[in-house]
């Protein structure tokens, strides 16, 4: 469902961006949604780890509630992680998803292609982590039902 929300925003936001006269270029544009394509992946293998794990622990979710917001907050939403130097640049620049957004936002914007080495980086953690999830996944779902 999140997917088909996806692709219907992106449509709404292209019809507005069209009609306001901001042409972004086709690299940028598939730049931008290789980067999404990286999110959804990574959300996913994320996913697959968590879906077992609250099942065990129910008290997670309100850990995991907590976390999303810091993670949101320091992610790149607001604000270009260029902007931001010294110590707290440096943290910032360790969440892979200010990474991920920062890259999408020049993609998309800018027609840059940027964070090559960080991008390719944060890829191959994202297939481990859905390789990964699929194996804990696999192995643990037959164990579920014991936690009812």
């Amino acid at each position: 469902m999140a997917i088909i929300n996806l692709s219907i925003n992106f449509v709404v936001m292209m019809i507005i961006t069209y009609s306001l006269g901001f042409r972004p270029g086709l690299s940028g544009v598939a730049y931008a949604f290789f980067v999404v394509l990286i999110v959804f992946f990574m959300v996913y293998g994320i996913s697959l780890f968590l879906s077992i794990v609250m099942v065990k622990v129910r008290d997670l979710t309100h850990i995991i509630d907590l976390l999303f917001q810091l993670l949101f907050w320091g992610s790149a939403v607001f604000f270009s992680i260029d902007d931001i130097h010294g110590t707290t640049g440096d943290v910032i620049r360790l969440n892979p998803l200010a990474i991920l957004i920062d890259a999408a936002r020049k993609g998309f914007v800018l027609g840059q292609i940027s964070h090559v080495n960080e991008i390719m980086f944060i890829s191959i953690g994202v297939v481990v982590l859905v390789f990964l999830g699929q194996i804990y996944f696999n192995k643990k779902i037959k164990r579920v039902a014991e936690f009812f």
